[in-house]
């Protein structure tokens, strides 16, 4: 998995929603969002076989995390295989890091097909009672500063393995006033 070369979408490619502002729909939701959007006259068609390369990504937000994760279900539990959904235009609505493993794979995927273009896909979906949100997968570090009035504290955390280190110092400290 770690010597995987994983390509991601360029920039500009697709719509460029941000991660945290797209629906995002669980699988034991699915018959209810499409019995929900059936309401609202929207169909879908079940295809096989659809190739990745001939869908485009929705979002404008991807993390190698993401997609390694995908692949380790992929390969763990052979769990690749949960439908995407997609507007009548190809645009993806859910399974963008799904897309990504398979285009990286070259695997075929099984998607459920809207019969309306992305726009009013995406407008009914946001109005779906269980559609949640995620926000992209943080890779790095991440930094927080407490201001104390007798020392600064800088909290430093390794998104990816947890760990945590402090830096302790005082104002002034490196400029000679301290």
């Amino acid at each position: 998995l770690h010597e995987f070369r994983i390509d991601m979408p360029a920039d500009g490619e697709g719509m460029g929603i941000p991660r945290k502002k797209m629906p995002q729909i669980k699988t034991k939701d699915y018959p209810e969002y499409f019995k929900y959007l059936k309401d609202n006259d929207v169909d879908f068609q079940k295809l096989d076989g659809v190739k990745a390369a001939t869908l485009k990504p929705t979002q404008s937000e991807f993390s190698k995390q993401g997609v390694e994760k995908q692949l380790q279900k992929m390969w763990d539990k052979n769990d690749g295989d949960k439908p995407l959904i997609a507007s009548s235009d190809d645009y993806i609505i859910d399974g963008h890091h799904r897309w990504l493993v398979a285009k990286n794979t070259r695997r075929p995927l099984t998607i459920f097909k809207a019969d309306v273009p992305m726009k009013e896909l995406m407008a009914l979906t946001l109005k779906f009672p269980k559609v949640y949100f995620k926000d992209i997968y943080n890779e790095g570090y991440k930094i927080q500063l407490e201001r104390d009035p007798n020392m600064y504290v800088l909290h430093i955390t390794d998104t990816k393995s947890g760990k945590r280190t402090e830096v302790r110092g005082k104002s002034g400290y490196e400029s000679g006033s301290y």
